[in-house]
């Protein structure tokens, strides 16, 4: 039997998907059929909530300790996955990565990261400048500004037209297609 890193895990819940019942800047409670599922959310994932009574899906990290069981919760695949790179980093927990994460998205926090910019990762509460250089260290070498570019072309584009970062051709009508198209073809 293989040991197995903390990054191979899966967790209980892969996300919730329910009705909005409450909100506030740092949780949200959905219901899941009958059940009020408590989820503690960024105030930037707060503010791009749906109304009261909408349905929501928030994609979770089940945080397990001692004395708590808590779900974190994200709109996007995108939030979740920098929120679990940033508790990787030493002195940061799940509290110090929801509080960046409330100050910039994930998109802003990996080009922070890959400039450099300390300034903007300590604007976070409770984040210094030790702090925010620390992550910057040990997290610039995982990170790619492809897969930054990549997950902002295909939100501003939507369904509209194929994006090209490098040899990766996504046509975001049909799915991802690896390796160049022919010269002169005529994509969908």
């Amino acid at each position: 039997m293989q040991d197995r890193k903390d990054e191979d895990l899966v967790y209980m819940f892969a996300y919730v998907n329910g009705f909005l019942e409450d909100a506030t800047v740092d949780n949200a409670v959905i219901d899941v059929n009958g059940f009020g599922i408590n989820v503690r959310i960024s105030a930037d994932t707060a503010s791009r909530l749906p109304g009261i009574g909408e349905e929501v899906r928030l994609y979770t990290y089940t945080y397990v300790k001692e004395d708590a069981f808590l779900l974190y919760g994200f709109l996007s695949r995108s939030d979740l996955e920098m929120f679990k790179l940033c508790i990787t980093v030493s002195g940061i927990g799940p509290k110090g990565a929801l509080a960046i994460l409330s100050v910039m998205d994930a998109d802003a926090l990996r080009f922070a990261i890959m400039s450099g910019d300390a300034k903007a990762i300590s604007r976070a509460p409770g984040v210094g400048a030790r702090t925010a250089q620390r992550l910057i260290l040990e997290l610039k070498d995982k990170l790619s500004i492809d897969d930054t570019l990549i997950s902002r072309e295909i939100a501003a584009g939507g369904a509209q037209g194929i994006l090209t970062a490098g040899s990766l051709h996504i046509d975001s009508g049909t799915g991802i297609r690896t390796g160049r198209e022919p010269q002169g073809c005529q994509c969908p």
